[in-house]
């Protein structure tokens, strides 16, 4: 004999519904994993960089990088892609650590940082224009390979966390 509780079906629903948000919670992350940061942002035109302000003739960003400061601000790696390569084409992060990548890209394609090793957020960069990714570096220390995936395998760059 079925029986029908009312409270089963609310509690059915509640939980289903529970269910629904706890999955759409990881929608329109751009497949980030959690605790990072969500997306790359491009720098407005009246935005100001490490180079000074940011427009569509900015000077190009010089292939640098600085250590992660002792106050916890992140890490920052300038990184210019030009000729479709990325320039320094081999970097080094602290394993864990918080790293802003700072690019410029001085070509006439748009780019991307991405890997299948590692998890970086959804991001392009636009050509001419410079932007900002801000990144969790993984906590296991190795060589990571990361790829543009509009011209892979070509323009690559190695990813050191020690």
């Amino acid at each position: 004999m079925l029986t029908t509780d009312p409270s089963r079906g609310l509690r059915a629903i509640v939980v289903s519904g529970a269910l629904i948000a706890v999955l759409l919670s990881g929608c329109g992350a751009g497949g980030a994993a959690p605790g990072t940061p969500p997306q790359a942002t491009a720098a407005p035109a009246s935005a100001t960089t490490p180079q000074g302000p940011a427009s569509a003739t900015a000077p190009p960003v010089s292939p640098t990088q600085q250590s992660a400061s002792p106050t916890g601000q992140p890490q920052v790696v300038e990184i210019l892609e030009q000729g479709q390569t990325y320039q320094p084409s081999r970097v080094t992060v602290k394993a864990g650590a918080p790293v802003r990548f700072v690019i410029r890209n001085d070509d006439a394609d748009p780019h991307n940082i991405s890997s299948g090793q590692i998890q970086f957020p959804q991001n392009q960069q636009d050509p001419g224009k410079a932007s900002t990714l801000d990144w969790i570096a993984p906590t296991r220390p190795g060589t990571y390979e990361a790829v543009c995936a509009f011209h892979a395998p070509d323009m690559k760059m190695s990813i050191v966390v020690q």
